[in-house]
């Protein structure tokens, strides 16, 4: 069985990227295919993380529509009125799990991109001047710089919940200050009406 029959990783790797179109030294093959063995292995998990935090995030939308039931009708009394509004706060903070990890795996992939091209362009360069095998050892540095944004990817990832709740406190903070002035102000409106 040959390298092509057997398939896997690497074949995948090699036939879907333009390290079949790479000549010359078989360390520049072997630095490419590293590169993208990364960013696969990256993009993978990127894409097991997303799949995780949709399977936790239906989980936890379930619970809270469940517990809507109850909230809506409590928030009818004086001492829970704000039960409701909480509620709604945690639902869309839950909500929006699932978008901001699509717009990070956006960016990463956007990156990814943009590495990949300067990859292989400082490749083709170096196979083009004739360096030597060191000068292509030398762009490894260029893998470090993948593994570390990788690396920020998985965080990035593991903080989704929190982005999500940074993104829903601001945005009712901003909103809780709007509606308050304009209750004052109609407030006033009110009172000098009443007092003419």
């Amino acid at each position: 069985i040959t390298e092509e029959e057997e398939g896997g990783v690497w074949t995948t790797i090699k036939d879907n990227t333009l390290i079949g179109t790479l000549v010359g030294d078989p360390m520049t093959k072997f630095q490419a295919m590293t590169t993208e063995a990364i960013l696969y292995i990256i993009n993978f998990i990127g894409k097991g993380a997303i799949v995780v935090l949709n399977v936790v995030r239906t989980f936890f939308l379930v619970v809270l529509i469940i517990f809507g039931i109850f909230v809506i009708p409590l928030s009818v009394f004086p001492t829970l009125e704000n039960t409701f509004s909480q509620w709604l706060t945690k639902y869309i903070n839950v909500y929006l799990w699932l978008p901001i990890s699509y717009i990070l795996l956006g960016i990463i992939n956007k990156l990814f991109t943009y590495i990949k091209v300067d990859i292989y362009s400082q490749l083709d360069g170096a196979i083009t001047s004739g360096s030597s095998s060191t000068d292509i050892l030398a762009l490894g540095s260029s893998n470090m710089v993948v593994a570390l944004i990788g690396l920020c990817s998985f965080v990035g990832f593991a903080t989704v919940p929190t982005m999500s709740s940074w993104l829903v406190n601001a945005t009712t903070a901003s909103m809780g200050s709007k509606i308050k002035g304009k209750g004052q102000g109609a407030m006033k409106g009110a009172m000098s009406k009443v007092g003419a």
